[in-house]
């Protein structure tokens, strides 16, 4: 019938014709290679071509692969930020300790600390302010 011409049933009775039986001392799982046998369960197998291209990838100059590549370029990314900040750190304690000097030798700290404030176009003498006129002033026009 049908039940026999199942490729299940067909490698069941190919194993079962060729069957010893040797008692408990058998390992069912000696001559097992992973799957049924019937189809191969290789991935890398069933890859098409445009797939198997992975494995074709050539190496970078120094031998890096791409991912290594970007990992030491994070890396060097990385400490180029710690040497720019180490500097900035270390002009800044110079700055400081220069200023301390200058206070030191001149004796005056406010007039050195304090900034002057950049000037509003609507604050000052009075001269650059603009003049607005009322309606008192102005002519009426017939």
């Amino acid at each position: 019938g049908r039940a026999s011409n199942h490729p299940s049933t067909l490698a069941s009775t190919k194993a079962g014709g060729k069957k010893e039986d040797n008692g408990e001392d058998e390992d069912p799982f000696a001559n097992a290679t992973g799957g049924s046998g019937l189809v191969n369960t290789r991935i890398a197998d069933r890859e098409t071509d445009y797939h198997k291209r992975r494995t074709d990838r050539l190496m970078r100059e120094d031998g890096l692969s791409f991912k290594e590549a970007m990992q030491q370029a994070n890396i060097e990314k990385e400490k180029d930020e710690l040497i720019r900040e180490a500097k900035k750190d270390m002009e800044e304690a110079a700055d400081q300790e220069a200023a301390s000097k200058a206070e030191a030798t001149t004796g005056t700290s406010s007039e050195s600390s304090t900034r002057r404030r950049k000037r509003r176009w609507d604050q000052g003498n009075g001269e650059s302010a603009p003049t607005t006129t009322t309606g008192a002033e102005t002519p009426m026009v017939p």
